[in-house]
């Protein structure tokens, strides 16, 4: 324990000396003992690491007034499976803030293609709700885990989503001779040099993708071009588990690499210190990196992942989240609050699982008869023809249909604008959808990304779905509230993936909950 309290203020040169469990009276060691047994109690039920556990892992830091935070002689010992490393570091506050979800079993009952669908929806979710700062805002890192079982092997599968500069590794050590026999990074970062950042008078981004950061909407980084937005990137890896070795999960903000630890610093300790609990790995990889110099704040999550015997599997699932605050605690501390929606519209979303894929169906027929009354507009003609070869479903006789239309309707140039949009439809949306069985959220996909498509600057200069495009053709009235009803369900699909809004929000837009 000595070791521990030196090694702490040699972290924290300055600061007041600790307080140690010998010096504490009775009503100090009661309440410690109190805390142990609710921090047992939350580990059995599953625990959610949130800023309420904190003290029980591996935290360390510094209060507002310089002086160490006292820690229970046991807190590196926590929690078996994962370990958290908090630090003030040279900064005058801490404005990290992590969030840690075990037993998530929803992420076994969608698919890989689906947890990204969600991340996506729910980094968007994460600006709406907590990113309306102007000179505030923060990096933001998620991981979705689970294991699985397929042909025999057990396969880890790790998705992270993140804008900014955090990063994500994944570490695997031969228990045997503890050596690192894999060590990988998960993602790639968004920063920007010195010479390359964004500013404003009283403000300085050193990145190009952020939760917040509201005043750099629009802009782009003056020497590369990049352009600033709230948009995560998105990774995926699977690694096989096998019986002997033992696999760690690092997700950490750039306090810990400032310090120019490299990815085989950080594989040599976590080999180094394999056999012991996450917590205490998690404190060398602090120290070490404030050792080097760090002056950042420096948090990490890191999870140990151990699979017995095939025939002893247990699916395990997780979910992490870190948000690197700049600007101010307020943008990451909103974001952490935040954190557990995202179980919540994992849960919602299956819960509406089959009422989504219904009402897709619906929309694309509403796109089918959009098209079709469109071709009674520039073909007439051709119109009853092009139906008969729809209904039978060939793909290739579609295709010899649409170059046939093609030929036809090039000899026709008054009709150029509304063929084009004929033609959109189908080769951006409709061709598409006939020719792959894609799951109900990539047909979504399809559907939202070829509506906005007609409100980027690329768009036809007569936007045909604002509705002006087709208002002096009285027969066309048809098409312009097939459009409308297009919009309408979209929005449908949409709040049955959405998170419900809360009472306070759905008084406020004057809404209603579904």
């Amino acid at each position: 324990m000595q070791a521990r309290i030196d090694a702490l203020t040699a972290l924290n040169p300055g600061t007041k000396e600790l307080q140690t469990y010998k010096d504490f009276n009775e009503e100090q060691k009661q309440a410690k003992i109190e805390r142990i047994a609710k921090y047992q109690q939350d580990v059995e039920k599953g625990v959610i690491i949130n800023g309420e556990y904190r003290a029980n892992l591996a935290r360390i830091g510094i209060d507002e007034n310089g002086a160490a935070i006292p820690s229970p002689p046991d807190y590196c010992e926590g929690d078996d499976i994962c370990g958290i490393f908090e630090i003030k570091g040279k900064r005058p506050t801490q404005e990290d803030r992590v969030y840690a979800e075990r037993d998530f079993s929803e992420l076994e009952e969608v698919s890989t293609s689906e947890i990204k669908f969600l991340l996506r929806k729910y980094f968007k979710s994460l600006q709406e709700h907590c990113g309306k700062y102007k000179n505030e805002g923060a990096t933001v890192i998620c991981t979705a885990s689970r294991t699985y079982l397929e042909k025999n092997k057990i396969i880890l599968e790790i998705q992270t989503a993140h804008v900014g500069d955090s990063e994500a590794y994944l570490f695997t050590i031969n228990e045997a001779t503890g050596e690192c026999v894999h060590s990988e990074k998960l993602n790639g970062t968004h920063h920007l040099k010195h010479n390359d950042n964004l500013n404003t008078k009283d403000y300085r981004l050193s990145m190009y993708r952020s939760i917040g950061d509201c005043i750099f909407e629009g802009t782009e980084s003056p020497r590369t071009k990049k352009p600033y937005s709230h948009e995560p990137d998105l990774t995926l890896v699977k690694h096989e588990l096998k019986p002997g070795e033992v696999t760690f999960s690092l997700v950490n903000c750039d306090g810990l690499t400032e310090s120019k630890l490299t990815l085989k610093d950080i594989s040599d300790i976590i080999a180094k210190n394999h056999k012991k609990p996450p917590a205490e790995i998690a404190f060398q990889l602090g120290k070490a990196a404030y050792s080097r110099g760090t002056g950042d704040n420096t948090s990490l999550m890191l999870t140990r992942i151990h699979e017995p015997e095939i025939k002893d599997f247990e699916s395990f699932t997780e979910f992490k989240l870190l948000a690197d605050g700049h600007g101010g605690i307020a943008a990451a501390q909103t974001i952490q609050d935040y954190a557990p929606k995202f179980e919540k519209m994992v849960s919602h979303y299956i819960q509406n699982r089959e009422k989504i894929s219904a009402e897709i169906q619906e929309l694309k027929k509403l796109f089918d008869n959009f098209q079709e009354q469109i071709l009674c507009v520039i073909c007439p003609e051709k119109s009853d023809y092009v139906r008969s070869i729809r209904e039978k479903g060939d793909y290739e006789q579609c295709e010899k249909l649409n170059k046939e239309l093609r030929r036809y309707l090039a000899k026709r140039p008054s009709l150029a604008e509304k063929t084009e949009i004929y033609f959109k439809i189908e080769d951006s949306l409709l061709q598409p959808l006939r020719a792959k069985k894609l799951e109900p959220h990539h047909q979504l996909q399809f559907f939202t990304a070829f509506l906005d498509s007609f409100s980027k600057k690329n768009a036809p200069q007569r936007g045909w779905f604002d509705f002006g495009f087709w208002e002096n053709d009285s027969s066309d009235f048809l098409i312009q509230d097939l459009a409308r009803q297009a919009k309408a369900q979209i929005q449908t699909i949409e709040a049955y993936i959405n998170l419900p809004a809360s009472e306070e929000e759905l008084k406020a837009s004057g809404g209603r909950r579904l």
